[in-house]
C-alpha cells in the first residue's frame, strides 16, 4: 500500500494536542516496512519535533516550499512524485490533494472552531474562524475517509456538516502514551522539591475558555489545605486577580517531559478536567494509567475516555466536586476507584490506533463500503 503524509502539524504546533497524536502515529508509520511511505517534509526550521527531523531524512519525499506555514496550511499539498496507482494522501492537517490516483484522508479532533469560537479568539479574528470552517467544509467534500477521534466528534460532524455521508467515516480512537505508568517509588526530582508533603490536584493543559480554569480556581478557594500544581503557560494578570490570596496554593510547571509528568500523575490526590467539551482528552487517559483518581465533567467526549469509571460530575458542580474530593480520603473508595480506571485505560493504545488507520485505508483501497 502506498501512503503520503504531510508533516504541517508539526510546524503548527509544538507541544499541542495535534501534534502529540501524529508523533504517536508516526513513529508507527516510520517503523512499518508493509507499505510504502512517502512524506512532504517542511523546510529546516520549521518542523517543532527534533525525532522527526532525524527520522524522516532518510524517507523518500520533498520539502514542502513557501514563505510561511499560512501560505503552506491553505494551499494543495506539493506532491512532485508521479502517482501511477492509488495512493493514499493523509494530511495531518485539513489539506487534499486533486492530484490523479490520489486518494485523500483527513483526521477531524474536534469542532472547537464551530463550537466555541470565542474561545479559541476572543473574537479577536473571526477570520479564522470562518476559514477554519471552509477549510473543512472543503475537505469534506474531497475525500473517500474521514477519521474522527471519538464517537461525539463524529455526531458533531453530521450536525455541522449534515452533507458528509456517514460511510465516509471511521472513529478510531485516541491513546495516551505509554510513559505513563503508576510508579513504585513516587519520589520527587529535585525540582519538584517544594511539593513534598503536599496535598495537589493536578491541572494539564490550556487554560482559557472552554478550558474552564476559573473552575479549579473555585475549588481550591473552597478547600483547606489543597494546592493546585498546573502544567502550561504561567498565570495571567485576569488568573491571578481571581486567585487572590490563594495564590501561594498553585504552582506552575512548564514544558514538562512525560517522565516527570508521570511523577506529578503518580503524587497527586486526584486529576480535575473541568473541560466543557473535548475531542477526546488524552490527559484524562494519562491519569487513569498511573492510577490517579480522576474527576471530570459528563460532556462531549469525556465518557468514551472514562469508560464508565472515575468521577464524572454535572458541568461546573461545584458542591459535587467538594464531595467528591472529600469522599478520596477514603482509601477503600480511592484504591477500587483507580484500579477500576486502570483496567479500563488499557482499551486504548496507539498500537492499537495505527493498526485501525491501515484496515480504514485498506477498506477505502479496496472500495468496500464502511462506517
Amino acid at each position: 500500500m502506498n501512503i503520503i503524509l504531510d508533516t504541517l502539524i508539526f510546524g503548527m504546533q509544538k507541544n499541542g494536542g495535534v501534534a502529540v497524536y501524529w508523533n504517536e502515529m508516526f513513529k508507527r508509520f516510520l517503523k512499518d516496512d508493509n507499505n510504502t511511505l512517502y512524506i512532504l517534509g517542511l523546510e529546516k526550521g520549521y518542523i517543532n519535533i527534533e525525532f522527526l527531523q532525524q527520522s524522516i531524512s532518510g524517507f523518500d519525499g520533498n520539502p514542502e516550499k513557501g514563505n510561511n506555514l499560512q501560505i503552506i496550511r491553505n494551499s494543495e499539498p506539493q506532491i512532485k512524485k508521479k502517482i501511477s496507482k492509488p495512493t493514499i494522501f493523509q494530511s495531518t492537517y485539513l489539506r487534499v490533494s486533486h492530484k490523479k490516483n490520489i486518494i485523500n484522508v483527513v483526521t477531524v479532533h474536534d469542532f472547537i472552531y464551530q463550537l466555541f469560537p470565542e474561545s479559541v479568539f476572543n473574537n479577536a479574528n473571526k477570520l479564522k474562524v470562518l476559514l477554519n470552517d471552509y477549510q473543512k467544509r472543503k475537505a469534506f467534500r474531497a475525500v473517500a475517509g474521514i477519521v474522527c477521534i471519538s464517537e461525539n466528534t463524529k455526531r458533531d460532524l453530521l450536525k455541522i456538516y449534515p452533507f458528509v455521508s456517514k460511510t465516509k467515516i471511521r472513529v478510531i480512537h485516541n491513546a495516551a502514551s505509554e510513559d505513563y505508568y503508576p510508579l513504585r517509588n513516587k519520589s520527587f526530582p529535585r525540582k519538584f522539591s517544594v511539593l513534598n508533603g503536599k496535598k495537589y490536584i493536578l491541572y494539564v493543559g490550556g487554560r482559557s475558555g472552554y478550558k474552564n480554569f476559573d473552575f479549579i480556581i473555585k475549588v481550591i478557594k473552597k478547600m483547606n489545605n489543597l494546592s493546585c500544581v498546573f502544567i502550561g503557560d504561567d498565570l495571567n494578570q485576569e488568573e491571578i486577580l481571581k486567585i487572590g490570596k490563594k495564590i501561594n496554593c498553585f504552582y506552575h510547571y512548564k514544558d514538562v517531559p512525560n517522565s516527570e509528568l508521570n511523577i506529578l500523575y503518580n503524587n497527586a490526590y486526584c486529576f480535575i478536567f473541568p473541560s466543557l467539551y473535548e475531542g477526546f482528552g488524552i490527559p484524562i487517559l494519562e491519569a487513569m494509567k498511573t492510577k490517579c483518581p480522576v474527576i471530570a465533567f459528563n460532556n462531549s467526549s469525556i465518557p468514551e475516555v472514562m469508560r464508565g469509571t472515575g468521577i464524572m460530575l454535572e458541568n461546573n458542580d461545584l458542591d459535587g466536586c467538594i464531595e467528591a474530593l472529600n469522599k478520596l480520603d477514603d482509601s477503600k473508595f480511592r484504591q477500587a476507584l483507580v484500579e477500576k480506571e486502570y483496567d479500563e485505560s488499557n482499551y486504548f493504545s496507539w498500537d492499537k490506533t495505527y493498526l485501525e488507520y491501515i484496515e480504514f485505508y485498506q477498506t477505502i483501497l479496496k472500495g468496500k463500503q464502511y462506517g
